[in-house]
């Protein structure tokens, strides 16, 4: 008998993002002789801010912050700053569980997926999980719903209102948990998902789903 599936998002569900996103934008920042608070930064964007609105918060030049943020999509996913990403401290030893019971399919949108499967193979991860899909921000929602479909997953993990979005369209319940872009009191104003304080609450409450 086959094991039961689960889906898991990847940047702030099983890695701390924060030190990457900051890092870059502190770097194309500095490049048009601008700084920002980076610490405001990112607590702006676990907020539900996205860059450009996280930066005029900051009073910094609209014309300069739209380049800064065209730089910064381009930058993200390139090595200096995937290698800023830290395992969350309870991800592995949750992973170790879930493995003895379910079977594991990574969902994540990617310009660059070789970057993915790279810091995947860094980080001692790969071997987790069943499957990785990898799909275009480009019309993310519905090919990663299309993906939990496809691969008949019972449950999501994620940490942003567009993971139980994507879960909702493919049919699926949810669990969010508070360690990535999103603080909990915005995903509790955003979604009617459970918002689990780490991965580990989120784990025990997808047991209570299969």
């Amino acid at each position: 008998m086959s094991k039961p599936r689960i889906g898991l998002d990847f940047d702030g569900t099983l890695v701390d993002c924060a030190r990457k996103q900051i890092l870059c934008m502190q770097d194309v920042l500095g490049e048009l002789e601008l700084a920002m608070d980076g610490a405001r930064y990112w607590q702006d964007k676990r907020r539900g801010h996205n860059n450009l609105s996280a930066l005029r918060r900051q009073q910094l030049p609209d014309d300069l912050i739209k380049l800064a943020n065209e730089n910064w999509q381009q930058r993200i996913e390139t090595d200096r700053y995937l290698r800023a990403d830290q395992l969350l401290g309870d991800a592995r030893e949750v992973l170790e569980q879930m493995s003895q019971r379910v079977a594991i399919v990574l969902i994540s949108a990617r310009t660059r997926p070789a970057g993915l499967r790279t810091q995947l193979q860094r980080l001692e991860l790969d071997s987790y999980f069943e499957c990785v899909e990898i799909v275009s921000p480009g019309a993310a929602a519905p090919r990663k719903a299309a993906a939990m479909q496809a691969h008949a997953i019972k449950v999501y993990i994620g940490d942003t209102e567009s993971d139980q979005f994507d879960a909702c369209a493919a049919g699926l319940p949810c669990i969010l948990t508070a360690t990535g872009q999103r603080a909990p009191e915005y995903l509790d104003k955003k979604t009617e998902t459970p918002v689990m304080a780490n991965l580990t609450e989120a784990w025990q409450a997808a047991l209570a789903l299969f």
